[in-house]
């Protein structure tokens, strides 16, 4: 007979959000009670034609080094396999859940679907989603009129920190099936950046202090980009470190230099 706990849990699901500092979604419920941290890796996502071996080897990276990140602090990343519908069923069953937390996803047409179905899902169990804007996408946008003060006016809001606790929680993890079981599409890339945190806040550091200085004039040229480039946008795709992290970091940089 399956336990079912009774207990106001609630689910922070992880997509494209993959880091612990500046995360809307767990500020929001650290703030309000116990909390499952969970990923869900979908195999018919990864069967896209859009998806390959280099993202495979990058998301990863980026949930071992999350998962340390975690274990130090306490936490538990839980990782599942299978459709989002089966598994926060799983949570639903188990754990009484009625609050579900998440970053608004923009990524490519099939999470949008899942995202539309998963909707479904909750209000049929009167489940509450709070989906939090993590980057500067304004969806429904008839034009661009006034997009731009918005943006400023997102990116400007003070970052949150990574919650002090973690909740315990005694789930085991699934085994993520190996890219050659999903897909054929294997362009494994043997210069591919690395899915850590700390290989993100270098590149911002030494974009912003070293590399950076000529970027205007180097970035077209293949000779010159490979370092005058940021190289931060697998980071900022896969949520290793946050859009607003970054803007306001450069800021600060700029501010620095135009006090010199």
């Amino acid at each position: 007979m399956e336990i079912r706990y009774n207990i106001n849990m609630q689910l922070v699901w992880l997509k494209r959000d993959l880091r612990l500092h500046d995360h809307q979604a767990l500020h929001l419920a650290a703030n309000n009670g116990p909390f499952i941290l969970l990923y869900i890796f979908e195999p018919d996502l990864w069967r896209e034609p859009d998806m390959s071996l280099r993202h495979y080897d990058f998301l990863l990276e980026c949930l071992e080094d999350l998962a340390t990140q975690l274990n130090k602090k306490g936490g538990m990343l839980v990782v599942k396999v299978g459709d989002a519908e089966t598994v926060l069923n799983y949570f639903y069953q188990k754990y009484q859940i009625q609050t579900l937390i998440s970053h608004q996803e923009t990524w490519n047409h099939w999470t949008f679907k899942r995202d539309i179905a998963v909707q479904k899902w909750c209000k049929k169990r009167q489940i509450e989603w709070l989906q939090p804007i993590q980057n500067g996408v304004i969806r429904a946008l008839k034009d661009r009129d006034g997009w731009a003060k918005k943006w400023d006016a997102r990116m400007t809001q003070p970052m949150v920190e990574s919650p002090a606790t973690f909740t315990d929680c005694n789930e085991k993890n699934d085994k993520i099936p190996s890219f050659d079981s999903l897909s054929s599409n294997t362009d494994a890339c043997s210069k591919r950046l690395i899915g850590t945190r700390k290989q993100a806040e270098l590149y911002l550091h030494t974009f912003l202090y070293e590399r950076g200085e000529h970027y205007t004039k180097e970035m077209s040229s293949p000779i010159t980009a490979f370092d005058a480039c940021s190289r931060l946008s697998v980071y900022l795709a896969f949520g290793v470190i946050s859009i607003k992290e970054v803007y306001q970091t450069m800021k600060k940089r700029q501010q620095e230099l135009w006090a010199m």
